[in-house]
């Protein structure tokens, strides 16, 4: 790929000439590694002699520019920014051997309905059955969706596109059906795309719920208290997706953090082809409507996740179960250490945290191992 590169700055430097703007060789190249996700060439070149890298950038089958980085090094280096980007663009079209897209979104206004479609097609999904002539029994709804989890160029081995579409047979009184389909690929360089696959997933929501455990816990100034706890479990399955622990009263902060702690497990999410699941895709995370965390609404929007409120116990009972097992399980027997006449047990903060952490792990895989002839694996969110 640096070797197109070269004949690309060429290219871009030939037709800046006949503009009449004399440009250097090896500052162009800086602007087309920028357009291609990298902050520098040199970036680009290391990456392409990472053996450990399934796919590099002369693997894609689409290329998706990064303008704005684009942009930005063309000014650091050159007086007419604009000119140079528009020609290094160009170049590019011209001389890459995949097909060059100049947004995220001009590549899913292109491909990603397509995409969709051949999923409903070959994976049929809640009773939709897709075919040639699909158009003749159905419509499509004008307000498709379509939303991801992390910037395209940042993403380093996968990138994973969520779509929310509505279909609506041409029969009489027909109601607008709502689906929902992953799109998965492979990563080539920073900005490369090899589409891997496309699947229907199911439309799941979530709750949060805060409780205070009856267990002492000592803080650094020494002094015990009972700690906070929040939990994000899937409410299908009952899996803890995400958990928070907190010594102090501020309840919004702590919701903050257990959802965070939802996020930051996208970044692990595995792209085995060998194994037949989908990831757990939260469209809705219901919290308690007696307080609302600023934060986490905020973070909420940008994970493309809608809130809802209650104003009474969530999960009608189950969650609740789920967080008892969390706060006492494996905490009995060395309850029964301690006669009534003993001072009450206090825990360390890391004691209590480990033993919470590794609760919610055995209850995460206990859950995810019985919904596993349900397709349900991992957790996803994907924002705006």
């Amino acid at each position: 790929m640096a070797n197109i590169l070269i004949e690309a700055a060429r290219h871009a430097k030939a037709e800046l000439h006949v503009a009449g703007i004399e440009v250097s060789h090896a500052k162009l190249q800086e602007v087309l590694a920028a357009l291609l996700g990298y902050h520098t060439y040199r970036a680009l070149k290391h990456e392409e002699h990472d053996q450990e890298l399934e796919h590099h950038l002369s693997d894609a089958e689409f290329i998706v520019l990064n303008q704005e980085l684009g942009e930005c090094r063309a000014a650091e280096l050159f007086e007419l920014p604009g000119e140079v980007v528009l020609k290094c663009i160009a170049a590019l079209e011209e001389c890459l051997p995949a097909q060059v897209l100049p947004s995220v979104d001009a590549y899913l206004e292109r491909h990603g309905m397509n995409a969709v479609i051949a999923a409903l097609t070959n994976n049929p999904q809640k009773g939709v059955h897709l075919g040639p002539d699909w158009s003749s029994r159905y419509k499509l709804s004008p307000d498709q969706r379509f939303s991801f989890h992390e910037p395209i160029w940042e993403a380093r081995r996968s990138w994973q596109v969520h779509a929310e579409v509505s279909l609506q047979s041409i029969a009489p009184d027909a109601e607008f059906q709502e689906i929902n389909v992953l799109l998965t690929h492979a990563k080539a360089g920073r900005s490369g795309l090899v589409l891997r696959g496309v699947k229907p997933v199911e439309d799941i929501t979530a709750v949060l719920e805060v409780t205070r455990v009856d267990r002492l816990v000592q803080r650094d100034d020494g002094s015990a208290v009972r700690p906070w706890v929040a939990v994000v479990i899937h409410t299908p399955s009952g899996a803890v997706l995400g958990s928070a622990i907190s010594l102090a009263d501020d309840l919004g902060l702590l919701e903050v953090n257990a959802f965070a702690d939802v996020l930051r497990s996208t970044l692990h999410v595995g792209t085995d082809e060998s194994r037949d699941y989908l990831p757990y895709h939260i469209s809705k995370l219901q919290i308690d409507g007696s307080f609302r965390s600023n934060g986490l609404i905020r973070m909420a929007m940008i994970a493309g996740v809608e809130v809802t409120y209650s104003t009474r116990r969530m999960a009608g009972g189950s969650t609740e179960r789920i967080l008892q097992k969390l706060t006492t399980l494996g905490m009995r027997m060395r309850q029964l250490r301690y006669s009534r006449k003993s001072k009450p047990n206090v825990m360390t903060l890391a004691a209590f945290t480990k033993h919470f952490q590794k609760n919610c792990k055995i209850l995460r895989r206990l859950k995810s191992n019985q919904h596993a002839g349900h397709n349900i694996g991992n957790v996803l969110f994907k924002p705006k």
